[in-house]
């Protein structure tokens, strides 16, 4: 499975996916996770592999055994990414090669059935910018600011204006005295 992230790079160990196995008749997942790993900083996700037996197959040529396997992200605490809600359903075939050795093939679908490739797609929440302007008494002059977004993985030269126009000016309200200690 991969793992992708825009509007900025990805970083090594920031997400985690677990591995379970699944019941494609219910469409469940069956028990506990049985395998929890994160991404590496390329967008591989990487589990370790299952091992099949000979116990693990079946003993009809005509009727091979079937696995199934859902693997899915685990939403984070950082409140600025939307994580991806995706699970892919890898469909394992294990046959008997009568040699002393076993074969699988192997498919990935979604949860309805569509053939898949496993990728898992973040993206970053929309955000935005408030600026206030405090006026001096007596000073209300047309204004102008300049605001560069700056950090890893931005371009250089996102910029952007705001200007403002004289707006009236209210005299701030006199502070209340504090009371005279008794």
């Amino acid at each position: 499975a991969w793992k992708s992230m825009l509007r900025r790079p990805l970083e090594d160990g920031e997400f985690t996916f677990e591995l379970y196995h699944y019941d494609p008749e219910t469409g469940k997942t069956v028990g506990s996770a049985i395998q929890t790993v994160k991404n590496d900083g390329e967008g591989n996700i990487t589990f370790e592999p299952i091992a099949f037996d000979q116990d693990d197959v079946s003993l009809y040529e005509d009727n091979p055994a079937h696995y199934a396997y859902l693997v899915k992200e685990i939403a984070g605490t950082d409140e600025t990414v939307i994580y991806s809600t995706e699970q892919y359903i890898y469909l394992v075939t294990v046959y008997d090669n009568n040699d002393g050795t076993l074969s699988f093939d192997e498919v990935v679908v979604t949860p309805d059935g569509t053939s898949a490739v496993p990728l898992f797609t973040n993206d970053l929440k929309p955000g935005s910018l408030a600026i206030k302007k405090t006026a001096e008494k007596g000073s209300n002059t047309p204004f102008t600011f300049l605001v560069r977004l700056a950090g890893e993985g931005l371009p250089d030269n996102l910029t952007g204006s705001l200007s403002g126009a004289q707006t009236p000016v209210q005299p701030a309200p006199e502070p209340e005295p504090e009371p005279e200690p008794e």
